[in-house]
């Protein structure tokens, strides 16, 4: 089963965010909220997409309003992948 890593989040918010080379990695904050490591909520909206295109997933405007670390974003991420494969089963 594919799985998103937090190294993987990580990389895909940087290209994601504009101005992001002066952020600290999420690798090394993953509970930190996103806003504390200097990503906004448009940063936050493009990585969501990316994510959804790259891992043929899909986010309901309700499970992404509770999230606000890369943890808890790797963790949704990786149930839906679950929850896709079991349906595909």
């Amino acid at each position: 089963m594919r799985r998103i890593t937090i190294g993987e989040l990580d990389t895909i918010m940087r290209a994601c965010a504009v101005g992001a080379e002066g952020t600290p990695g999420i690798e090394q904050a993953p509970d930190r909220p996103f806003g504390d490591l200097g990503y906004d909520s448009l940063a936050l909206l493009e990585t969501c997409s990316r994510i959804e295109r790259d891992f043929d997933v899909v986010f309901s405007e309700d499970g992404l309003g509770g999230i606000t670390t890369a943890r808890e974003l790797v963790e949704l991420v990786n149930w839906l992948l679950q929850l896709k494969e079991e349906r595909a089963a």
